[in-house]
């Protein structure tokens, strides 16, 4: 899985949060990389590898190292979404060449807004993010993240009226209104044009994705509310 230009490769597998030297070497690889795509391949193994330790309970310090780099991934794509991404039809007078858009990318909108999101905190604030939580013992998590990151959220104009209910809801009802509009996209992609391209699979797989982890975050705080 080639990140940068300089032809290192990873070869993602568990061995790569063994070991706090790899983390660290894949982590500045990730601060490197140009390709979005790449990236996402990175994120989503990482978010695999994770979900494989959290449910084998192999140890919070190896999760922790998996989430570490599936968050750094999904800053670094952030990072490149906000740099170089462009709307509407790709013009060579309008658009530089190393832009994309979002179809290109195979990438929704609730992924780039939340990568873009995630990305928002300085690296200072981010790292000791992860510091807390691998000095308190507690599970670094997405959630986490977005909490940060929206302390360092600009505040949004009067006018963005569903954005502020949503950010006046309860967590749980905000995460409903997101499983409700991840459905949504879910069923519109079944009514495009060409729904069986590759492309367009890959693009209806990270939104399952999206779904289960959604449900996932609601089925947890649901539990600890009953706790």
């Amino acid at each position: 899985m080639r990140l940068d230009e300089s032809n290192q490769t990873v070869s993602f597998s568990l061995a790569c949060v063994e070991e706090p030297e790899t983390v660290r070497s894949i982590a500045g690889m990730i601060a490197q990389a140009e390709g979005v795509e790449e990236l996402q391949d990175v994120r989503d193994r990482a978010e695999a590898i994770r979900t494989y330790l959290r449910a084998t309970k192999s140890g919070l310090e190896l999760q922790n190292r998996a989430a570490e780099l599936k968050l750094r991934a999904e800053r670094r794509i952030g990072q490149l979404l906000r740099e170089r991404l462009h709307h509407g039809r790709k013009h060579k007078k309008r658009y530089p060449v190393d832009t994309f858009s979002l179809e290109e990318l195979g990438l929704s909108k609730l992924q780039s807004s939340r990568y873009q999101l995630v990305a928002t905190p300085p690296d200072e604030a981010f790292e000791e993010l992860v510091r807390n939580a691998n000095e308190s013992g507690v599970e670094l998590t997405t959630t986490a993240a977005l909490k940060l990151a929206r302390q360092f959220q600009k505040k949004r104009p009067k006018s963005r009226r569903r954005n502020q209910r949503r950010e006046n809801m309860d967590p749980a009802t905000a995460v409903a209104v997101e499983i409700q509009e991840t459905a949504e996209l879910i069923g519109n992609f079944f009514d495009a044009p060409g729904a069986q391209h590759l492309r367009n699979m890959r693009l209806l797989s990270r939104l399952i994705g999206e779904m289960r982890a959604l449900l996932d975050r609601l089925e947890n705080m649901q539990g600890v509310k009953a706790g």
